[in-house]
């Protein structure tokens, strides 16, 4: 809209030369021809009515027939990935030093870090869990699941801050992010789990994971045994 509505042209300018409440000179020798220099406050006055017309011209995103070519699955994709990529300080305890060290990761590598098997746990007071589930054949899978205000805490694009629970719970349904259940709730809490692919590009964006490493493979897998 800031750009729309601030760039003003020659060809706009002929164009609101013609309106029917053009300005006009209500004086001297050029009584009621158009005032082409009163244009541009003109253009100001309008044009974020006319932006305002354009947007209510718009289906509704959740609602729309929208085909695969729209950008909007990939732009929603983009800004969920983007705010798991954003980078957070916490501390966590060395082992058997009692000694707190602080580490500045992305919430998807604190997500590797925390994540056991068993139940979900949380990110500090951030509004995501994360648990290791342990799979046929030997396999180990990070799961990760978030809230909505987990947005406003990593003050991630303003556009899913704004977007509301129930509308990303929707979007995120909708585009392949994740779903919501009755039946998996982080201590009891109704979140977004996300899918598996997703979570799998995430971490593959990272240089070195416990999720590719064969030792802390097998420590996941004795741990989900005992």
């Amino acid at each position: 809209m800031q750009v729309a509505c601030s760039v003003l042209t020659s060809v706009l300018i002929g164009r609101l030369a013609t309106a029917d409440d053009a300005p006009r000179h209500r004086s001297g020798k050029q009584f009621g021809e158009i005032n082409r220099n009163a244009l541009p406050a003109f253009f100001k006055t309008w044009s974020r009515v006319s932006w305002g017309d354009l947007l209510s011209e718009l289906p509704d995103e959740d609602t729309a027939a929208l085909k695969s070519t729209e950008p909007a699955a990939d732009e929603f994709r983009r800004l969920v990935r983007d705010a798991m990529l954003s980078e957070i300080v916490l501390g966590d305890v060395i082992a058997a030093t009692a000694v707190t060290q602080t580490e500045r990761r992305s919430l998807i590598d604190w997500c590797v870090k925390f994540a056991k098997p068993g139940p979900w746990r949380s990110i500090r007071s951030k509004r995501c869990w994360c648990k290791i589930q342990s799979l046929s054949g030997g396999e180990i899978r990070l799961r990760v699941a978030i809230r909505h205000e987990l947005f406003a805490q990593l003050r991630a694009d303003r556009r899913l801050c704004d977007m509301g629970p129930n509308t990303f719970t929707r979007r995120a349904t909708r585009y392949g992010i994740g779903t919501s259940s009755q039946d998996d709730r982080p201590h009891g809490q109704p979140a977004v789990v996300l899918n598996d692919d997703f979570v799998a590009g995430l971490t593959a964006s990272l240089p070195s994971t416990v999720l590719n490493d064969e030792e802390t493979h097998e420590d996941l897998r004795d741990e989900a045994e005992r």
